[in-house]
């Protein structure tokens, strides 16, 4: 989602105008399903870095771009890193007197690529799944319900090879799947067999 219109009748982008553009962007970012980034365009972007900032809403000079003679500076989110849910939390925290505590923020999440992705899904059994980024998804957080464990991610893998259960074309897929990562034979030979 990209806001680049934000323009006041009585000044160019005076408080006011970015006022009634700040509620009807929240709402439109908090509202929309699947929202990946917001990306918003202002003039003179150095006199709103801090309260960008602030939002997590980092500068994203790459981004920027001119019309008409005029620079405009970008600042973006990643609503697929910092979820609508955990960016309410740390916004009302900004308001909350004498809670430091609830500023802090939680480890980043992480989208992979889906190279990354198929990698992170084979480390099923190996000592590296408490390193395994699988552990930063929003899946593996919103089912632990905060900090994941392995067994949490063990358990997200298991029910997603359990969705290969079923017809007996699909049984095989699934007993390929078990016998490979979930409860891997002794040998190749013995799981092809």
């Amino acid at each position: 989602m990209h806001h680049r219109f934000f323009v006041g009748r009585e000044g160019y982008q005076e408080l006011a105008t970015h006022n009634m553009v700040a509620m009807v962007a929240m709402l439109r970012w908090l509202t929309t399903p699947r929202l990946a980034w917001s990306f918003a365009a202002v003039a003179e972007p150095e006199r709103w870095r801090a309260m960008f900032e602030v939002i997590r809403f980092p500068r994203t000079p790459a981004a920027d771009f001119a019309v008409g003679g005029r620079a405009y500076g970008v600042f973006a989110h990643d609503w697929r890193v910092d979820p609508p849910e955990s960016w309410v939390e740390a916004k009302a925290a900004l308001d909350a007197p004498g809670a430091p505590d609830r500023r802090r923020r939680p480890a980043p999440l992480v989208v992979l690529s889906e190279p990354d992705f198929g990698a992170a899904v084979r480390d099923y059994h190996r000592p590296a799944l408490a390193d395994n980024p699988l552990l930063r998804s929003r899946l593996a957080r919103e089912r632990a319900g905060g900090a994941p464990s392995v067994a949490t991610l063990q358990t997200l893998l298991r029910e997603a090879a359990e969705t290969l259960r079923g017809p007996p074309r699909d049984e095989k897929r699934y007993r390929a799947v078990a016998l490979t990562y979930l409860a891997p034979a002794a040998t190749q030979e013995a799981a092809a067999e």
